[in-house]
């Protein structure tokens, strides 16, 4: 996970578009389903705000986000174009799976 996370960084100039960032937040809510958030996760979110460039609306917005436990089914319907709809499903195997 954290080669992933790197490999990325390397590409990231600048914060997140609108919509990315409606897809980092569906991605980040998947984490309260079960309503406990394991090490694994909690690690996971963190690596994500250090590797990617919110600013720091976002960050606020993450960490509001990381309390209010919002549903991940109604922030989906921000993401409006396919690919990043293809997007959250791909990296929502990875939260699930941590």
């Amino acid at each position: 996970m954290q080669a992933l996370l790197n490999e990325i960084a390397l590409k990231i100039q600048d914060a997140p578009n609108e919509e990315v960032f409606a897809l980092w937040r569906a991605v980040l809510a998947l984490t309260h389903v079960d309503d406990d958030i394991a090490e694994m996760e909690d690690y996971l979110v963190q690596s994500i705000t250090q590797v990617f460039k919110f600013s720091d609306a976002q960050k606020a917005q993450i960490a509001d986000d990381m309390k209010a436990h919002p549903d991940p089914k109604i922030l989906f319907q921000n993401i409006q174009t396919p690919a990043c709809r293809a997007q959250f499903f791909r990296l929502a195997r990875v939260i699930i799976w941590c």
